[in-house]
C-alpha cells in the first residue's frame, strides 16, 4: 500500500535522500539537478523503504510554489502524481499565508494542471508556466 509522508528535512530520510539526489534519471527528465534545499516541505510517496515518487513546494510571498514532482518509472500510471499534486493543492489552500499557486509543468504533466482549473502564463520549449488563484 502507498504512504504519502510529508518531511520538512529530506535528510532525516538518507535512503530516499540519495535515490532523490543521486539518480541521473531524474537530472535527465527534469532537465536539472535538484537539490535538497529547494522546498520548504517534501511529499514522499513510498510503500516501505521502496521510494516511488516525490514532489514538494517552496512559498514565495503569497505564492504557493509547486516545485519538483518526479515519479519513478516503474510506478507511473497508477495515479500517485495526481494523487500527490491533489495533496499539495489542497496543502496550499489550507495555507493562510497564500493567495496563488504556481506550477512549471512538463508536457507529460501539464493536462492534470488545465484539469484543475489552472490557468496558463508562459510557454517554453518544453516547459509551460501555470497560475490558479485561490
Amino acid at each position: 500500500m502507498t504512504e504519502f509522508i510529508w518531511v520538512k528535512d529530506i535528510k532525516q530520510y538518507p535512503h530516499f535522500f540519495i535515490e532523490m539526489f543521486g539518480n541521473k534519471e531524474i537530472t535527465k527528465a527534469l532537465e536539472l539537478a535538484i537539490h535538497s534545499d529547494d522546498c520548504d516541505e517534501w511529499l514522499l510517496a513510498v510503500q516501505g523503504e521502496k521510494l516511488l515518487a516525490f514532489s514538494g513546494y517552496e512559498i514565495q510571498r503569497q505564492v504557493f510554489v509547486l516545485k519538483r514532482a518526479f515519479v519513478f518509472s516503474p510506478y507511473r500510471k497508477f495515479g500517485i502524481y495526481k494523487m500527490m499534486l491533489d495533496m499539495r493543492i489542497q496543502k496550499a489552500i489550507e495555507s493562510l499565508k497564500v493567495n496563488t499557486i504556481q506550477a512549471t509543468a512538463t508536457p507529460m504533466s501539464k493536462n492534470e494542471f488545465i484539469k484543475r482549473g489552472f490557468k496558463s502564463l508562459k510557454q517554453f520549449k518544453r516547459f509551460q508556466t501555470f497560475r490558479m488563484m485561490l
